[in-house]
């Protein structure tokens, strides 16, 4: 009887033991998913959630830099000279926060120059932000329409195409998994100060990121890709020559039917 009061007992130690420290790990990776900012590049300031979020003002409407469907972005100054942009993300617009968590560490893995720069994004049960880097030229349709009636430098608007061309030859083409952008629009096409563009607009390449998600066959997703190219050629570079959006013109229809 001894013996098997002792085996008991040692049972009961050694479950008490494993339920103690499996809760030991789940407060732990608790704490980390709610108090956790994960970056991806190094900065002059270390990030984390308070000094992000206060560089914004706590998101104050005076640092709101723009606003979409997906939330809204907000400029923070952590030190002089040292912006970041932030956007604050709209939680109901994403199912499941560890598909979201999978799928934004893989597009902070990508780099190209041409691409806006993802630095790091928080994750918690009430508020969910990406941060990205900073750029002074505002978007390319702000661009457009402070230019319109005066003549842009035939050089600039090339350099414009030739660099979001690129960006989009690299996601569609470079990227493993390939990424299909979706959104090619002149609103999420930023600028530097020397008018250099970036395609930004990660939150729509993280609902749609996966091409193999796609219906049909390979031709199909091929098809797909080549409206969307179609598309980014002739609404962005349209407007960006002439100020004139393709759906003005065509009637929203036409996206529907190319896509």
């Amino acid at each position: 009887m001894g013996s098997s009061a002792s085996f008991v007992l040692l049972i009961l130690v050694v479950v008490f033991l494993v339920f103690l420290l499996g809760r030991r790990k789940l407060s732990r990776i608790t704490s980390l998913r709610i108090k956790g900012l994960v970056t991806f590049a190094d900065t002059p300031v270390e990030l984390n959630y308070d000094n992000v979020v206060g560089a914004t003002g706590n998101f104050s409407i005076s640092n709101l830099i723009g606003a979409g469907g997906f939330g809204s972005t907000y400029r923070a100054e952590l030190a002089p000279g040292f912006l970041l942009a932030v956007k604050r993300l709209s939680i109901g617009r994403f199912q499941g926060i560890q598909q979201f968590d999978a799928e934004i560490r893989t597009l902070g893995r990508l780099q190209h120059k041409n691409m806006v720069t993802l630095i790091g994004y928080y994750v918690g049960e009430e508020e969910m932000f990406l941060v990205y880097n900073y750029l002074s030229g505002g978007n390319l349709e702000t661009f457009i329409h402070e230019k319109s009636g005066s003549l842009v430098k035939w050089h600039v608007i090339y350099k414009i195409a030739i660099n979001i061309a690129d960006a989009l030859a690299f996601l569609h083409n470079s990227c493993v998994p390939r990424i299909v952008h979706r959104d090619i629009k002149p609103s999420n096409i930023l600028l530097d100060e020397e008018l250099n563009a970036y395609i930004s607009g990660s939150t729509v390449m993280i609902a749609t990121m996966l091409v193999p998600q796609m219906g049909g066959g390979s031709g199909d997703k091929a098809r797909v890709i080549q409206s969307l190219l179609f598309m980014f050629g002739l609404n962005t570079l349209l407007q960006t020559f002439l100020g004139t959006r393709l759906l003005t013109v065509m009637g929203p229809s036409f996206a529907q039917q190319k896509v």
